[in-house]
């Protein structure tokens, strides 16, 4: 067993080095004078062009704004649908729970191709609903239908871990199916809402695919940005923006993990303990 431990360790130890070697070459790679050609002295040139030049306090601020917007709409729809799934006995729950899922199956730009097609020119181009495309509105909405069946999944893994016999004694006392899910299941499926918040946002501010197909010059992304500038050969540009929204995923994670772990389900279970 010694033997076999020994390589796998090493073995995984070498991947994590890969992917962290892979991720230190945006940072690095932001530094450079001219990516490819000159490598030193190091300078921040690219940064102060970030926010001087290429109207990054803009980027920043719509990407965040439009991800902050769109991540408690998806984690409270899919504590929502998974309740429905999980606790709920109707007809049209398979249904419900094929359309949360049919996201992930369909790649962004097919998402993005068909709001196109939706709604250029107004809804299937009757010019009904004409102000929707191009809108934040728009955005926001293929950001929540991008991130519905991560938030989805958790939230059904979640509330199958819970006991029947909990809410069933919360409905005789007299509770209804709202007070129940508000004041019983909810509390105990908070850190995987948590979680699911800061997924979907951390989706939302990454989103390229189905985002760069319906972005207008009116709203500014990060991905976007990062896209142009990538194609352009500006990889330094590219770099800088990449190496700050890493900043803003990591911080959002880190965030999270420090809320879950002093004021989450898991703390108050060790207290009580």
């Amino acid at each position: 067993d010694r033997s076999v431990k020994i390589p796998l360790t090493v073995f995984c130890s070498a991947v994590a080095l890969f992917v962290i070697i892979m991720y230190l070459c945006v940072p690095i790679g932001s530094l450079f004078p001219t990516w490819g050609y000159k490598f030193f002295p190091l300078t921040f040139k690219w940064y102060e062009q970030v926010f001087t030049k290429y109207k990054g306090f803009k980027a920043f601020k719509d990407s965040f704004v439009l991800s902050l917007i769109s991540a408690p709409i998806t984690a409270l729809l899919s504590m929502i649908i998974s309740y429905l799934v999980v606790k709920k006995k109707f007809k049209a729950k398979g249904f419900i729970e094929a359309v949360s899922m049919l996201a992930m199956a369909v790649p962004g730009t097919v998402l993005g191709v068909g709001y196109i097609r939706g709604f250029a020119g107004g809804l299937f181009h009757t010019g009904i609903l004409q102000w929707f495309y191009g809108s934040a509105t728009l955005l926001v909405i293929v950001f929540v239908v991008r991130s519905l069946p991560t938030g989805t999944r958790s939230g059904i893994s979640a509330l199958r871990q819970i006991d029947k016999s909990i809410e069933e004694s919360a409905y005789d006392m007299g509770a209804n199916s709202f007070q129940v899910f508000m004041t019983v299941t909810l509390p105990l499926i908070k850190d995987s809402f948590l979680s699911g918040l800061v997924t979907s946002f951390v989706r939302s501010i990454t989103a390229i695919s189905a985002i760069i197909l319906l972005v207008t010059p009116q709203f500014l992304l990060i991905t976007v940005q990062i896209n142009e500038f990538a194609e352009k050969g500006s990889y330094g540009l590219a770099c800088a923006f990449a190496t700050i929204l890493i900043l803003i995923t990591y911080g959002s994670v880190l965030l999270m993990n420090l809320f879950i772990k002093y004021f989450g389900t898991s703390k108050k279970l060790q207290e009580a303990e």
